[in-house]
């Protein structure tokens, strides 16, 4: 069932910005970006690809991250980051997580290293791609992902290091709600995640952090100022009826 609904988010992020050549032939425009929080939704990643490169003439340029505490794939389109956190006790993890990035001596140095590299790996798929001033971040992660917690500041750094190159940044979030699976304490944590995306919406949202660092090691305080994502999607397992 998963595959099957993370498949729509292929659709969802290729959307108006195909060029179709041929009754066949479909090709994105712009270059586009996956970022795959969590370990529960690591494999969404196989199934996303498949899918472009079935049906997408440059789904090679087409990029993806996959963040998490485990170790992901890595090839020419895929760049996995292990974040040096661990988790903490069940009911107070995911504040845990969110903490121990800035307080871990690493964590936030290969943060933005990784996401530097992305950028990097992005530019040169340039020549694959017929508009270079816009992409498209499609953010995919589970509601009862307790790493779901560092999604301001992942994607706040992400949009700061992707705007230094792209006039425009669209950032997507595709939440995954498997609502007969969960336990109590997954159904506890998605409830809570959902009020989360309500704040990260809000016009007034605003983030500060010391969250970008130069080579030299040197912190520069982050100010943010508008709601997070440009849309928000839910994915969920059961039918309209509720089944």
């Amino acid at each position: 069932m998963k595959e099957e609904i993370l498949e729509r988010a292929y659709h969802y992020a290729l959307g108006d910005d195909e060029c179709v050549l041929r009754s066949n032939e479909i090709r994105a425009k712009s270059p586009i970006l996956f970022v795959v929080l969590g370990d529960k939704v690591k494999e969404s990643i196989k199934s996303i690809k498949t899918e472009f490169s079935q049906n997408v003439m440059n789904a090679e340029g087409i990029m993806y991250l996959y963040i998490g505490l485990e170790q992901g794939i890595e090839d020419g389109q895929t760049s996995s980051l292990v974040l040096p956190l661990g988790k903490g006790e069940e009911k107070s993890s995911r504040g845990t997580l969110s903490s121990q990035l800035f307080e871990e001596e690493n964590a936030l140095k290969i943060l933005n290293e990784q996401i530097t590299k992305v950028r990097e790996a992005i530019l040169e798929k340039g020549k694959m791609f017929h508009y270079w001033e816009q992409i498209q971040v499609s953010v995919i992660t589970d509601a009862s992902e307790e790493m779901n917690s560092l999604l301001p500041d992942i994607v706040v750094l992400l949009k700061k290091k992707l705007e230094q190159d792209f006039k425009q940044v669209t950032v997507d979030l595709f939440t995954v709600l498997e609502e007969t699976i969960y336990t109590p304490l997954e159904q506890a944590i998605s409830m809570s995640f959902f009020k989360e995306i309500e704040t990260y919406q809000a016009r007034d949202y605003c983030y500060e952090k010391p969250l970008e660092l130069l080579e030299d090691g040197l912190k520069l305080n982050t100010a943010y100022n508008q709601p997070l994502f440009n849309l928000t999607f839910i994915l969920s397992d059961k039918k309209e009826n509720g089944q």
